[in-house]
């Protein structure tokens, strides 16, 4: 086998052993409200890990399962989605995109999507940074 064909089959080896879904990194934080719970699920895949999917749900899983449930749940992608805060039965998101209302999210919380443009995103960004409690990232 000469030298450009061992490149090609150690290239191809490398691509299609680190898209596997299982190789990427899977988060869940769950937000605790007086009428109830919501979970923040995050996942990154890729080569470098720089596809990133989060999820607000009202359900806890071990892993995102389907990436279009679109219906049940709201669904950001990209990295820094969005800068959150919790307050009495409320979440509010501050994000650059908002996201679709789901039709049957059914929850007593009250979640409330804030567009932001990049220079207040990037000054949310900071101020969590050096120590601000009051808004949370992913």
């Amino acid at each position: 086998m000469n030298n450009i064909n061992r490149f090609i089959f150690f290239v191809l080896g490398f691509v299609f052993s680190s898209c596997n879904d299982d190789n990427g990194s899977f988060k869940c934080k769950e937000l605790i409200f007086k009428s109830g719970r919501l979970y923040i699920l995050t996942t990154n895949w890729g080569i470098t890990g720089d596809r990133q999917m989060t999820i607000i749900s009202t359900k806890k899983n071990d892993k995102i399962i389907s990436y279009n449930d679109s219906a049940t749940s709201y669904f950001f992608e990209g990295l820094e989605p969005f800068v959150y805060e919790v307050r009495d039965d409320s979440l509010t998101i501050f994000t650059r995109h908002k996201a679709t209302e789901p039709l049957t999210f059914s929850t007593k919380i009250t979640v409330v999507q804030k567009l932001v443009d990049n220079s207040t995103f990037t000054k949310m960004i900071k101020s969590i940074n050096h120590g601000n409690a009051r808004y949370s990232i992913p």
